[in-house]
């Protein structure tokens, strides 16, 4: 039996694992009004307020176990996800443009990975199929 588990973007975004998209998901099909809408809805929910703002469900399906360095992946919400990472990638591209370049860096270690030690870029978060990335 599969346990639900509460979570929030910010755990998900701060994980150290990888999130990929099976090959057998729907294309990417979110367009302006569909981003437009999920944008408004975190516009809208007040910041002061202490209930978490409910974005809709994640499904992922853990790595078998022994699987090491295995991606999970994202049975459910990978419209939403992929969304979110792109308007994070907008808002990197703003911090730059705003010369604030240490507020795009603590941004792209939420859409990637980065080895602390070389400084070198790991891939990105969320690994797209080839139909999501076109």
């Amino acid at each position: 039996m599969i346990k639900p588990n509460g979570c929030t973007l910010e755990t998900i975004f701060n994980s150290s694992h990888k999130l990929a998209v099976p090959r057998f998901q729907r294309p990417f099909k979110w367009g302006k009004e569909e981003a437009l809408e999920l944008i408004e809805d975190i516009k809208s929910h007040p910041v002061e307020e202490a209930d978490h703002l409910f974005l809709g469900t994640v499904i992922f399906e853990e790595p078998r176990p022994g699987q090491k360095g295995a991606e999970y992946y994202i049975v459910d919400g990978q419209q939403r996800l992929t969304t979110l990472a792109i308007l994070l990638m907008a808002c990197r591209a703003r911090a730059h443009v705003l010369g604030k370049p240490q507020l795009a860096s603590q941004i792209q270690l939420k859409i990637g990975f980065i080895d602390p030690t070389t400084a070198k870029d790991l891939g990105t978060r969320i690994i797209t199929s080839k139909s999501i990335r076109d």
